[in-house]
Formats: C-alpha cells, structure tokens, sequence
C-alpha cells in the first residue's frame, strides 16, 4: 500500500503542471453543423478555452440548431453533448421563418430566446412566426426581457441598452 502511495505522489511530482488560465472543451453534436462558442465559430470539436462561462452553439448558416452555456475551469477538460433546441422556438426552414436581430449594450450580453440561450448580442436568428420572449442579460447589469412577435418572412430588430444594477 505504501508503494502506492509512494508512486502516486511522485506521478503527481512529475506531472506538467495544468494551465490554470484555460481549459479543454470536446463537443459531441449529433446534426450537422459549425460549433460557435461565444458566437465565433471554432474549427473541430476540441478546443481550448479561456477559463470562464462559455456559450457554445451548433449553427446551420445563421440558424442555432443547439445551444449550451459551459463553465470551464482552468486544466481541466469538460465534454458537452449538444441537443436540438424544440422545434417549437428555432425555425427550420428559412422560408417559413423571420429574421431578428438583437442587439445590445454593452456589446456581448447574453441572448436567451423562449427560455433557452441563443447567443451574444449582437445575434441574428431565424425563428418561427408568432410570439417569443427575448432576455438580455449580463453581470452587473439588470436583466431585459420583452415578448417580441415575429412575422413569417419579416425582420424584426431588437436593440437593448441593459441598466447597471444598483
């Protein structure tokens, strides 16, 4: 048991020590498309990240097919598996959609659509028509929230200006 002990401990001496100011992302996506993380897009699915709250997104041209936030911690390596978001909220066929475009300030807020995270403002996404709710938020800032209703074929924009919190 000693030995062990003794083998683990000098394994560990050994060991290059981990970057603490950044982290390993590995995407599993089952639909095809191009990961976004932090609305950029990204070349194959492992990637090294800065150490923080991450949006990654899998985008068909400029439609979001799935959409995730991830904390990565510095040395380490986290594995998401992307899920279609419901069909309910992101639209399928660009045809039968609307464009909106949201925009806010300060640059880079978070955009959740329908409850579920769409992106970085400034973000432009197909949706299909009828009502959904937008909400804009970021650290030290309230958040924004507004029911938009989106026309078929129509383009909408949405420009926000998020309040500091007292």
């Amino acid at each position: 048991m000693r030995a062990w002990w003794i083998l683990c401990v000098l394994l560990t001496a050994c060991a290059p020590p981990a970057d603490a100011s950044e982290g390993t992302l590995i995407v599993r996506a089952h639909e095809r498309g191009v990961v976004h993380v932090d609305a950029r897009p990204v070349s194959g699915y492992r990637v090294r990240l800065a150490r923080g709250m991450h949006v990654v997104e899998l985008r068909r041209g400029a439609l979001v097919i799935a959409s995730e936030r991830v904390e990565v911690r510095g040395g380490s390596t986290v594995e998401i598996d992307l899920d279609v978001i419901a069909a309910g909220s992101i639209a399928s066929d660009a045809a039968v959609s609307g464009r909106v475009e949201i925009r806010s300030v300060p640059p880079g807020a978070e955009i959740e659509i329908d409850g579920a995270p769409a992106g970085l403002g400034a973000l432009v996404i197909d949706l299909v028509p009828g009502p959904h709710v937008v909400r804009v938020w970021a650290p030290g800032y309230e958040a924004f929230e507004q029911e938009i209703y989106v026309g078929a074929g129509a383009e909408t924009e949405l420009d926000v200006q998020l309040v500091p919190s007292p």
